[in-house]
């Protein structure tokens, strides 16, 4: 098994984007680190078989800086979700998910992410004004939805 250096990649720019044609300025946490450890199981004992390079960068301390450490677990997602649905908005989220899971290296981000998720999962392949159609004419709600063609002109309900 060969253990590298997270930044031991170099940035590979496939669109071939010069200064000129690219959007937005660029980043990378890469930086060539030539860094890795081999390892070895032998009748289930690991040994370290050799260890080559030096990191050519500073070794950061910060764990949110690496993505498997910014994950939800799966606990995580679940208050997420519960959260969102109650319609608290991200930046709420994370200040509670702190609060109950100190060890959380989650951002922002992850939690859009994690929102944006349950709402692919509950339209099912739907826009959202079609969900919205399917739940009235579903519940017991007294409703008018007014096509033009395949466009909604206007949708009315009430409870």
């Amino acid at each position: 098994m060969v253990l590298k250096c997270d930044r031991g990649e170099e940035y590979v720019n496939v669109l071939n984007l010069t200064d000129e044609t690219h959007q937005r300025e660029m980043h990378t946490r890469l930086t060539s680190c030539d860094f890795e450890i081999v390892c070895l199981s032998v009748k289930g004992v690991w040994a370290v078989r050799k260890i080559s390079g030096n990191h050519n960068h500073e070794l950061g301390g910060n764990l949110a800086s690496h993505a498997v450490k910014r994950r939800l677990s799966e606990l995580e997602k679940a208050k997420v979700r519960a959260f969102g649905g109650q319609g608290l908005a991200p930046k709420d989220i994370i200040c509670i998910i702190r609060k109950e899971f100190a060890n959380s290296h989650s951002t922002a981000k992850e939690i859009y992410n994690e929102l944006g998720i349950a709402r692919v999962e509950e339209l099912r392949g739907r826009g959202p004004i079609e969900a919205l159609v399917e739940l009235i004419f579903c519940t017991d709600y007294f409703s008018k939805v007014r096509l033009v063609g395949d466009v909604v002109n206007y949708v009315f309900f009430m409870h």
